[in-house]
């Protein structure tokens, strides 16, 4: 199994033999605040997010994309659990 994050705040699972996606899970900060900063599709919606090029914009973009609980380092595994942090300031612990 492979694990990782995304800006999306949700940490995936995908089978490394099969190529397979095998379940995600959302951080709290992403099942609170997806639906403003994502599409129905799960991407992020670069056009609420960016709202222009200035600067106080790309600052304010910045915010946006970690209120939804962006996983910005790698999990650790260990005795079958899944740690990982989250911006939105928890460690989660995954069985």
């Amino acid at each position: 199994m492979a694990y990782f994050g995304g800006f999306d705040g949700k940490l995936q699972a995908v089978d490394l033999k099969s190529g397979k996606y095998i379940w995600e899970f959302a951080t709290d900060a992403a099942r609170q605040n997806a639906r403003g900063f994502l599409t129905p599709a799960g991407k992020l919606n670069q056009k609420a997010i960016y709202l222009s090029d200035f600067y106080d914009d790309m600052v304010l973009a910045v915010d946006r994309i970690m209120s939804l609980g962006s996983i910005v380092s790698s999990p650790a595994v260990d005795g079958g659990v899944i740690y990982f942090g989250s911006a939105d300031g928890n460690l989660y612990a995954l069985e």
